[in-house]
């Protein structure tokens, strides 16, 4: 009995394994789990039958428990034949992909509507092919004349009402700006370097040029302002910022020929990070996409300088109207070769225009004030212009004509006062 409750169990086994109903793999290995708890059952009471109080008990002859050991096997036998007719029931039809049906469905090809309905389920890939640029256009960003602004002559005029006491700066960047979107075959981008000290309207000015050249202002896609303390604030880093850097003018330059790079204190720049923008400012790659862009470095270079001849210059009772733009660009020039001597930028003259920034006196501060005021819709008196006046600290320490940070914190303390 012992050897058919073991051929039952290894049968079993076979069954559990290979069998594909799940009931009959079950059934299969819980008659092995009796089995082999039987056996090991058996086993226990024939080495108690054969122990030396076995005689006190009963005969070992009779350990056996023939009904359970019988109905086992019977169990057994049925799941094997079970287990065996799976095989042959339910495996044939499992080499059904042989199917001779699916070949003839040729048929079906000759039906027009089931082609025509696929493009229906999926309508985002037609209509985006489909679409006319027009309407791709109308709601989202696009460098076509919807979105770029080609009549430029509002800019000077913009710049004359929003920018004061920088008579230079509002003729020298309009001039610069309108010839070159105006020339077709520009061979370069335009360069321009904006000097002066903080809170002279540096940062402001080119916002305005953003607003002149772009429906969406500085919220324009086409628009790039880096800030160099910000984006490249570590030196360890140089390599690592000259490869981002020449992916970043390489990638965005190629969305539209008119592109606004603006550069934030651009004399924080390590000289090895700005010659990066050098095969892009000169003749250098062979592409019309950039020759349309226009740099803008922002920079308080030569602004100890400016300040120093617009103060000797008042103390020559000279109007500062009277200030060129030659004489500017010579102390420019001069104070960037003492800094920036070994830039390739300033070696191979690839700025076009220095725009230099005046300080601002007393009376620019109260302009500024009067703007902020009015751009808030503040009522405001005379006194209230003064009183933001006398906030500022000026110089030199003796004639106090200009303001030490411009009109750099006027929109703070206009806040403050409306809040009042």
């Amino acid at each position: 009995m012992n050897f058919k409750l073991i051929c039952i169990i290894i049968l079993n086994s076979l069954v559990a394994y290979y069998s594909v109903v799940p009931k009959i793999r079950i059934a299969a290995v819980i008659v092995i789990v009796a089995a082999i708890s039987y056996l090991r059952y058996k086993y226990m009471q024939t080495q108690r039958a054969t122990s030396w109080y076995s005689s006190f008990v009963r005969n070992p002859t009779q350990v056996a428990v023939n009904p359970i050991e019988y109905i086992l096997i019977r169990a057994g036998a049925f799941v094997i034949l079970c287990g065996f007719l799976s095989f042959l029931i339910i495996v044939p039809p499992v080499p059904t992909p042989t199917m001779p049906p699916t070949p003839t469905m040729p048929p079906t090809p000759t039906m027009p509507p089931t082609p025509t309905k696929i493009p229906s389920e999926v309508p985002p890939v037609p209509t985006l092919i489909k679409i006319p640029s027009e309407d791709i256009c109308k709601n989202n960003e696009c460098c076509n004349d919807q979105w770029l602004i080609q009549d430029l002559s509002g800019l000077e005029k913009e710049l004359n009402e929003k920018v004061f006491g920088q008579h230079l700066v509002n003729k020298l960047v309009s001039k610069a700006v309108n010839s070159h979107i105006k020339n077709k075959d520009s061979k370069s981008p335009l360069v321009m370097s904006f000097h002066g000290w903080t809170g002279t309207g540096k940062t402001f000015v080119s916002q305005i040029v953003a607003n002149s050249l772009f429906k969406k202002g500085m919220h324009s896609k086409f628009v790039y302002q880096k800030i160099v303390t910000k984006n490249f604030p570590h030196n360890g880093h140089l390599e690592k910022y000259k490869t981002e850097l020449n992916e970043y003018i390489k990638s965005n330059i190629g969305e539209c020929e008119r592109t606004l790079f603006i550069f934030d204190e651009f004399e924080k720049m390590p000289g090895d990070l700005a010659n990066v923008m050098t095969p892009y400012l000169e003749n250098q790659i062979n592409s019309q996409n950039y020759r349309k862009s226009i740099f803008i470095f922002l920079s308080n270079t030569a602004g100890d300088e400016i300040n120093l001849f617009t103060s000797n210059y008042y103390r020559s009772h000279k109007s500062r109207e009277t200030i060129s733009h030659d004489e500017m660009e010579k102390i420019i020039s001069n104070a960037l070769i003492s800094s920036f001597g070994d830039s390739i930028i300033i070696k191979n003259s690839l700025i076009d225009f220095y725009v230099p920034f005046l300080p601002l006196e007393r009376k620019h501060v109260k302009q500024c004030a009067k703007a902020e005021l009015e751009r808030n819709n503040l009522e405001y008196k005379a006194s209230t212009l003064d009183a933001i006046a006398d906030e500022m600290h000026y110089f030199p320490d003796k004639e106090q004509w200009f303001s030490s940070i411009g009109c750099k914190t006027v929109t703070r303390k206009v806040d403050i006062l409306s809040e009042l």
